[in-house]
C-alpha cells in the first residue's frame, strides 16, 4: 500500500485520548460478548508506539502536509474545527454544515 509519489496530500488526522480509545473498543467487545485479549495498559503502550511510529513516518514525507485534529476539539469546538479544516485544505467547505455533524452525545468514552 504506497501512494503514488508525484502526488501532494493532505492528510486529516484525527486524534483521541488512548483511554477513550481502549474504553470505546472494550464496550464494543463487550456487546459482542467478546473480551479483551490483552490488558489496556499493554494494548496502551502498544497504540501509543504505533502512533509515534506514524507520526514519525509522516513527518518525514515530503508530499504530505498533515493536519492533527483533537477529536474533543471537533466535538466542544465544532465551527473553529472545521474552519482549521477549510484553511488547511484551501478550497470553500460548507463549515456551518460541518459544524452542525458533531454531536458531543458521540462523546461515550471521553
Amino acid at each position: 500500500p504506497h501512494l503514488p509519489p508525484d502526488y501532494d496530500y493532505a492528510v486529516i488526522f484525527m486524534e483521541r485520548s488512548i483511554e477513550a480509545v481502549l474504553a470505546s473498543q472494550n464496550a464494543m467487545l463487550a456487546q459482542r460478548g467478546e473480551t479483551p485479549q490483552a490488558q489496556d495498559a499493554d494494548m496502551g503502550d502498544l497504540y501509543r508506539k504505533h502512533l509515534q511510529h506514524i507520526r514519525d513516518w509522516l513527518e518525514h514525507q515530503t508530499a504530505m502536509r498533515v493536519l492533527y485534529v483533537g477529536y474533543d476539539d471537533v466535538l466542544s469546538h465544532p465551527q473553529s474545527t472545521a474552519q482549521k479544516i477549510q484553511s488547511f485544505l484551501d478550497i470553500t467547505l460548507d463549515v456551518e454544515s460541518m459544524s452542525t455533524v458533531a454531536e458531543s452525545g458521540l462523546n461515550h468514552h471521553g
